[in-house]
């Protein structure tokens, strides 16, 4: 609600801890690959040095992470930062079972004791790896293979490898045919993919003089 937030007077050195966040659509198992904390915050005055330390907690608020900075001093009421990003994830590796016990600690920092700090938002988002899950049949190979782990936003590429005296039959990736490629590349992914590769044997190299003659 814009017409709404929270003030902390003479809040030098105060904290507090948020939490309730509704973090419950990343599939259980996904690799957290970053989480972004965005503050919607400004001050009284920017005299003095001032600002906001957020930390993170997996457990409840028993251990926390190192602090982040916001360091951005403004006394305008559309002031806000990011702290954090889709690949940092605050010096813990997360899984997905901790993030129902988020919670996120603000500290206000200044050197006036006097200072007043607003906050208007403490927004969380949780950024996990997509896996693209790449097999190939009898005949040939794909590379890499297996659960394929791709950060938010990355490309991936597969090579298509037929062994001797076999060739490339189909690519399909996600259900859809990519007929006989020997690469594949996803790009920007920010969702679980599959591809897999199949091969038809009985094939051999021809033989011979530029006529193709002796096969």
């Amino acid at each position: 609600n814009d017409s709404s937030f929270a003030s902390n007077m003479n809040g030098a050195g105060d904290r507090h801890i948020f939490y309730g966040y509704n973090l419950g659509g990343i599939p259980s198992g996904d690799t957290i690959s970053g989480i972004e904390v965005r503050l919607d915050w400004w001050l009284d005055s920017t005299t003095g040095t001032n600002s906001m330390a957020v930390e993170l907690s997996w457990d409840g608020g028993t251990s926390w992470t190192a602090a982040q900075t916001a360091t951005n001093e403004s006394t305008s009421t559309s002031n806000s930062i990011t702290l954090g990003s889709p690949t940092t994830n605050w010096g813990h590796t997360w899984n997905t079972g901790e993030l129902s016990n988020l919670r996120v600690r603000i500290t206000s920092n200044s050197t006036d004791a006097n200072r007043d700090f607003y906050l208007d938002w403490v927004a969380v988002r949780v950024y996990s790896n997509s896996t693209i899950t790449a097999s190939a049949g009898a005949g040939g190979t794909i590379n890499p293979s297996g659960n394929v782990s791709v950060a938010p936003g990355n490309d991936q590429t597969f090579t298509i490898a037929p062994n001797q005296t076999y060739v490339v039959s189909d690519v399909v990736v996600d259900s859809v045919s990519q007929g006989r490629v020997n690469s594949y590349t996803f790009t920007n992914v920010t969702t679980n993919h599959s591809i897999a590769a199949t091969f038809e044997g009985g094939w051999r190299y021809p033989r011979g003089n530029a006529n193709n003659k002796g096969w």
